[in-house]
């Protein structure tokens, strides 16, 4: 069995148990976090963590989410997505580590660059979300009965119905993910790039990313025919889950993974 470590288990890393510590990983996602969050106050703090990974030999999975994405679709494996960011984000994590204090860092540009996409990657799939979210809460529940309306309750109503169809759902969940490789792929400016059709793409998933469509679709659910929308920082904390297999576990106290995944969660209170 592996261990994911999100951010706050890279920070209490010596809290884990041995059996955790010889089989975990993290991602280039915690470690963009954790470079992107730097400043005079928090050095320190962050230093730490970017140490715990490279002294103790962590296991990295260096690819970011778009990447990711685009592996779970077995028809573009011939076809290689470069990351040119990745060269960038382990330049400022070995500038970071080399410093003493915030003002050695030479590279502070790398930081506000990475802050920048650490903002955008929450916009993945925020407004699709949003949009959804409020066609199902603008849906009228209510019904007339002897010239009297009543309101029904219009989230266990649509709950309802999400559980009694829950694979069109998925179909949704997938479909954002296919029109973002979709659109990564349109974007860039290779020559010999991939000119399959969305449907194409969509009939080659391969469910690398299952866990996460998995906690998605939960967390959709949770959210249906309510006023409350899912916040951009909500969202993009379930990015962590596109680096989880099938067998893996995440190590976490955020407390949606335990409520949305909780057969795929460890607390650090648990060691």
């Amino acid at each position: 069995m592996r261990y994911y470590l999100d951010v706050n288990a890279v920070y209490n890393y010596n809290n884990l148990s041995k059996e955790v510590q010889s089989n975990c990983f993290t991602s280039a996602l915690a470690i963009l976090e954790i470079v992107a969050g730097f400043n005079d106050k928090d050095f320190y703090r962050r230093k730490v963590a970017l140490k715990n990974i490279v002294d103790n030999k962590v296991h990295v999975d260096w690819r970011l989410v778009e990447s990711i994405m685009y592996d779970a679709f077995d028809i573009l494996n011939e076809f290689e997505m470069l990351n040119h960011n990745i060269t960038h984000l382990k330049e400022i994590a070995l500038d970071c580590l080399a410093a003493k204090s915030f003002s050695d860092i030479k590279r502070k540009d790398l930081i506000l660059y990475f802050k920048a996409i650490d903002k955008s990657l929450s916009n993945i799939f925020t407004q699709g979300r949003r949009s959804v979210n409020l066609v199902f809460r603008d849906v009228d529940t209510s019904i007339k009965f002897q010239e009297v309306r009543i309101e029904l309750d219009k989230q266990k109503l649509l709950q309802t119905l999400f559980i009694s169809d829950i694979s069109r759902y998925s179909e949704i969940s997938l479909k954002y993910i296919v029109n973002t490789v979709f659109s990564i792929i349109k974007r860039s400016k290779a020559i010999d790039k991939p000119t399959y059709s969305k449907e194409e793409i969509k009939a080659s998933y391969n469910n690398l990313i299952d866990v996460f469509l998995l906690a998605f679709d939960r967390d959709f659910f949770n959210f249906l025919g309510v006023d409350e929308l899912p916040g951009k920082n909500d969202l993009q904390d379930l990015y962590h889950l596109f680096y989880l297999r099938e067998g893996d576990m995440i190590i976490s106290d955020d407390k949606r993974f335990k409520k949305l995944i909780p057969e795929l969660t460890l607390s650090l209170t648990d060691f």
